[in-house]
């Protein structure tokens, strides 16, 4: 790709090119590619403070969706409110129930988690009827869960994971061209902006 066809957004700092790469076209791998991310639907983030979760946040309101996220900071789910978080859910664990509270008992169409096995029995309940979840990361470092097969059967959901590991070029190159036709526009006219919390100098 030429950098006239990427329309690389000249206002940005280099800070925050930097910061777009990895978590933006991995959040748009996650949301458009498998996620299937529709206007109107309902997005679960759990985690969403994390660097991937607040590009999807950001990503999830842009493309039209109803955005809910989890934290286990109070502070962090206020800051993300400014970035589309519609609903901020104050806890790391047992928040189905609150997702199926905002959502009239009908859960949300896609949940991404982000926090690991400790969610994953949380985020499979908070799913509507042929709902989807990504895993994405573990940042609770718990690789396994057990897994309610019920609901998975009967709501006929789909469980898939997204992961920079054993890409080939040709995949990554489909990836970095979907997130520069769906996504980068926004970037160049302002309607999205990179998440910079610190720079480091480089000593």
């Amino acid at each position: 790709l030429t950098e006239q066809a990427v329309q690389i957004p000249q206002r940005l700092s280099f800070e925050q090119a930097a910061a777009m790469p990895t978590v933006c076209v991995t959040a748009w791998e996650i949301l458009c590619q498998y996620g299937k991310l529709k206007s109107g639907e309902t997005l679960l983030v759990a985690g969403a403070s994390s660097g991937v979760g607040t590009v999807c946040v950001q990503f999830g309101k842009h493309m039209g969706a109803r955005v809910l996220g989890t934290s286990g900071s109070a502070e962090k789910l206020a800051k993300l409110t400014t970035l589309g978080l519609d609903v901020g859910i104050h806890a790391r664990d047992h928040f189905s129930g609150k997702v199926l509270e905002m959502t009239g008992g009908k859960g949300a169409n896609l949940a991404v988690n982000l926090v690991g096995g400790s969610a994953f029995p949380e985020c499979l309940r908070a799913l509507a009827n042929q709902g989807r979840m990504a895993i994405v990361g573990y940042v609770d470092r718990k690789l396994k869960s057990e897994i309610d097969l019920e609901p998975v059967h009967g709501k006929r959901l789909q469980i898939y994971g997204v992961s920079n590991a054993h890409l080939t070029a040709a995949e990554r190159a489909v990836a970095f061209s979907g997130f520069v036709r769906d996504m980068l526009p926004a970037y160049a006219d302002g309607s999205l902006a990179p998440v910079v919390d610190r720079v480091f100098a480089f000593d």
